[in-house]
């Protein structure tokens, strides 16, 4: 539930707005890279002020923790991997990259 503020500007619940930080910082690694995702950049995508990402990721490897968690909930590698391997052929697989698949 939202609220709205003295300056009239929407105020969200700590838990969504850290949610919709993560959810753009997300957006921030995967679109241009890790080495891209500054504060500065997800406080311009979320639009709101510096110190509420210091407020909810204490570090930089804090806020990039969460940008993994949040991947792989959303789009998880193995599943990824396994959509790829019902659809490749039976007779073309090798043998030695199911293996190393299984095992990853």
């Amino acid at each position: 539930m939202t609220s709205t503020s003295r300056t009239g500007r929407r105020r969200w619940p700590a838990g969504e707005r850290r949610a919709e930080t993560v959810r753009a910082a997300s957006v921030i690694a995967v679109s241009e890279g890790l080495d891209k995702l500054t504060a500065k950049r997800v406080v311009q995508a979320v639009g709101v002020v510096p110190g509420l990402v210091v407020h909810h990721f204490k570090s930089a490897d804090e806020l990039i923790a969460a940008v993994f968690e949040h991947t792989e909930r959303v789009d998880h590698p193995v599943d990824r991997v396994r959509q790829l391997m019902q659809a490749w052929p039976h007779e073309n697989r090798d043998s030695a990259i199911l293996l190393w698949l299984d095992a990853w």
